[in-house]
């Protein structure tokens, strides 16, 4: 059983991209080239993690970028390109360090494990993705986006992938690398870890209030060995 701050934990609900997988910079560079197909400049890397790191959807990323009036059809467009030529890599993008070891971890402690992405990607894909890259096994919900009715900052993905663990909010950990993963944790009642490898650095995410910061995922680890030895 794991246990932080005198709280037994029997669910942890991860955020994918740049908590398990390193894809942001590949998703900058499609981002971009598809700026470019449509002759449009491209995005500097800070707007579009600024973007990400607030929850925004890729077609509301694309109208901020742009800072301009394009048509929604011109938009979905864009978008449509990203994703399609986007798509054709990202199931070979690599692991972040220590992600397999953790949820070993934490599979090995009892508890269940569920994925909340802000995608809009469809959970079928988000499974075929885990599978590609071994870790399917370890998973026991993901929901993205698309099956919720409001994006992260809002709690719905906490509160369903717990639901779908069959677990309280209260009774889970949220780790994630942007501080809307952090408030949608807090406001779901879940504890929010937030994790430096992805879109936000360490004092970003500390303005959403996180019960603790960390490197990377594996640190996880040690948070709850110091509340066992206590």
């Amino acid at each position: 059983m794991l246990i932080y701050k005198n709280r037994d934990i029997r669910g942890v609900i991860l955020d994918i991209d740049g908590t398990l997988i390193d894809s942001l910079s590949q998703y900058h560079e499609y981002f971009n080239r598809g700026l470019e197909e449509f002759a449009l400049s491209p995005a500097p890397r800070e707007l579009l993690f600024e973007c990400l790191g607030m929850g925004i959807g890729l077609r509301d990323i694309l109208r901020r970028v742009t800072s301009s009036k394009l048509e929604d059809s011109v938009i979905d467009k864009i978008a449509k390109w990203i994703l399609a030529e986007f798509v054709k890599v990202d199931m070979d993008v690599p692991l972040l360090p220590g992600v397999v070891e953790t949820l070993e971890f934490l599979k090995a402690e009892g508890a269940r494990i569920g994925l909340a992405t802000g995608r809009a990607s469809g959970g079928a894909y988000e499974w075929e993705r885990l599978e590609h890259v071994g870790l399917a096994a370890f998973i026991d919900v993901i929901l993205t986006a698309v099956e919720v009715p409001n994006r992260k900052p809002a709690p719905d993905l906490i509160v369903a992938c717990a639901r779908g663990m069959a677990v309280a909010p209260a009774d889970c950990i949220a780790v994630g690398d942007t501080v809307a993963d952090i408030i949608a944790a807090r406001a779901a009642g879940a504890i929010p870890i937030a994790v430096c490898t992805g879109v936000d650095g360490a004092e970003k995410l500390k303005t959403g209030v996180p019960a603790a910061v960390i490197d990377r995922l594996d640190e996880i680890m040690a948070l709850f060995q110091k509340q066992r030895v206590r």
